[in-house]
């Protein structure tokens, strides 16, 4: 395990500290961060170092053995979080949540430290020129202040006026969607006295409390804005921000004794970031043009015939199965969609899915798939791949795809022995004589996910690769991971189908190929355009020679 953080970084970050094995800790998991809510920390015992920021940690509460980040732990002694989660502003910037919200009326409790990010934020300059007069703000004018903490900033309505303090009593506004700033629709925010209700609109709704902050002038970045009639940030206020949306920069040290990889919020408002949606759906009575009904059945024809090719189905005459299975068989339904490709560039792409409502699949107490999300272990790989002074980013990272991803992956039986049968669909030839008995996962039941992770799975167990401790980050060694004389040969975040593979003993080639060798599957190599742009699970990566950033 290489130390990520200098002994000089760790000796300056007074929010860092080295444990030993037998010190009783507080934890927080990163996957846990939601937005505008309040770190959770729950106690554990340190077990091992490795290294000097990595250890293994036991729970206290299930007894469960995991890796921990040194920026996720801190000492059990010092004062504990609230026990409750209290909602806080949604942030302008990388969506974290500020770590105090005060009235004149109730205290703030004590601010956890942000030990959970993995890599601090680059600092931010106040925009405005010189600390303003306390004289010079008025009531209902809008503001944004920045938290020096998290350096988060937030958008908010100035309600009260201290002069005596020169404080600022605020109103917070947010916004419940998620994306680029020019993209979001901010309102008043509302909240219960108690329990964690929130609203965000104009006016106070019954049983709530506007939910109000004390701002010193010191925090505060930007004055007099002018929301649109719906509640958008004007062009200038965008501009000054400087961030559209959250976005991190991992980028190599020229020192490699020390950390190699920056986390920041750097992308500016003319650049390119997008939170495209990579299917919409589409309604086949919409479909007007001839050219664009041509292409229509071409993917439902070309969707068919990947069932033929995959064996997904065995054509099963109505007479030949049992009146049991007639009723309970499940039909299969079209989901038409335009599939994103490109920035510009969207196809037909027909998908047939089996219908997994409750009405037709009556599969119980089933596993499932329980998917984490896709950045946190790609993250953390680009932290470990980016200690390694002779990675190139241009070469050793590499995206794939696994094609046609449950219709690979066979089906088990049932655990009451029963088969799984499906009913064609309605434009089908055999709709009406024969019945479809699944030989493989389909896209739509309860279970496919998880059927397709097992097999998934169980083809990087048999090229060597281990899991890391991190939901959806694997690794290979060349021997024991983590022993001295065991070198690092790559690493592979998941998500579904889709795999980001950083080749760092290795080619990252050579190890998609042998993972492709093992499924069987086909696996599409997703190669950045002349830009270096790239979209892997649903996140848009820009590659260059120093430096990797994913927004």
């Amino acid at each position: 395990m290489l130390d990520l953080l200098s002994a000089e970084e760790l000796k300056n970050d007074p929010s860092l500290r080295t444990f030993s094995a037998g010190d009783r800790v507080l934890f927080n998991h990163p996957e846990k961060q939601r937005d505008k809510r309040e770190d959770l920390w729950e106690d554990a015992i340190i077990k091992q170092r490795h290294g000097g920021h990595v250890y293994t940690i036991q729970l206290s509460r299930t007894q469960r053995s995991t890796l921990a980040h040194i920026r996720c732990l801190r000492p059990s002694s010092e004062t504990s979080p609230p026990a409750s989660r209290s909602f806080l502003p949604h942030p302008l910037n990388p969506p974290h949540p500020p770590s105090s919200s005060l009235s004149d009326s109730q205290p703030s409790p004590p601010s956890p430290p942000h030990a959970s990010s993995p890599i601090p934020l680059a600092p931010s300059e106040p925009t405005l020129g010189e600390l303003p007069s306390i004289h010079d703000f008025h009531q209902g004018e809008m503001i944004i202040w920045e938290v020096s903490e998290t350096q988060k900033r937030f958008l908010g309505k100035v309600v009260g006026i201290d002069e005596k303090t020169e404080l600022l009593e605020v109103h917070a506004w947010g916004s419940l969607r998620h994306g680029a700033l020019k993209n979001r629709m901010f309102a008043p925010m509302w909240r219960r006295p108690t329990g964690h209700r929130i609203r965000y609109q104009h006016q106070q709704p019954p049983s709530h409390n506007p939910d109000i902050c004390i701002i010193a002038l010191d925090e505060i970045r930007e004055r007099c804005i002018s929301l649109s009639p719906e509640g958008r940030l004007p062009h200038s206020t965008l501009a000054a921000l400087s961030v559209t949306t959250a976005e991190s920069e991992y980028r190599p040290s020229l020192d490699p004794s020390v950390c190699p990889a920056a986390f920041a919020a750097s992308a500016t408002a003319s650049e390119p970031c997008s939170n495209a949606t990579t299917h919409i759906l589409v309604r086949v009575r919409d479909l007007k043009d001839p050219e664009e009904q041509a292409q229509h059945q071409a993917g439902r024809k070309k969707e068919l015939g990947k069932f033929e090719t995959y064996g997904v189905k065995e054509s099963i005459p109505i007479d030949a199965v049992p009146p049991s299975a007639r009723r309970t068989a499940i039909p299969l339904i079209w989901r038409d969609t335009l599939k994103r490709v490109s920035e510009h560039e969207r196809i037909f792409k027909s998908r047939l899915c089996a219908n997994g409502s409750p009405r037709f699949d009556r599969q119980s107490d089933i596993p499932v798939s329980n998917v984490t999300a896709a950045q946190w272990g790609l993250r953390i790989a680009l932290c470990i791949a980016f200690a390694f002074p002779e990675l190139n980013p241009l070469t050793s990272f590499l995206l794939a795809d696994i094609e046609n991803a449950y219709l690979t992956a066979p089906r088990p039986d049932s655990p009451s022995g029963e088969p799984t049968y499906v009913r064609p669909p309605p434009d089908h030839p055999e709709y009406h004589t024969h019945l479809w008995l699944l030989l493989k996962a389909v896209y739509g039941l309860k279970d496919s996910g998880f059927i397709f992770d097992r097999h998934r799975d169980r083809a990087l167990l048999k090229v060597g690769w281990v899991k890391s401790g991190v939901p959806g980050l694997w690794w290979k060694w060349s021997g024991q991971p983590g022993a001295e004389s065991s070198q690092l040969l790559g690493l592979c975040a998941t998500f579904v189908d889709d795999l980001a593979v950083i080749g760092i003993g290795a080619s990252p080639s050579d190890l998609v190929n042998e993972i492709a060798s093992k499924g069987p599957f086909t696996i599409t190599k997703v190669k950045a355009d002349t830009n270096g742009c790239a979209r892997w699970a649903e996140v848009d990566i820009e590659l260059r020679q120093d430096k990797i950033r994913l927004s």
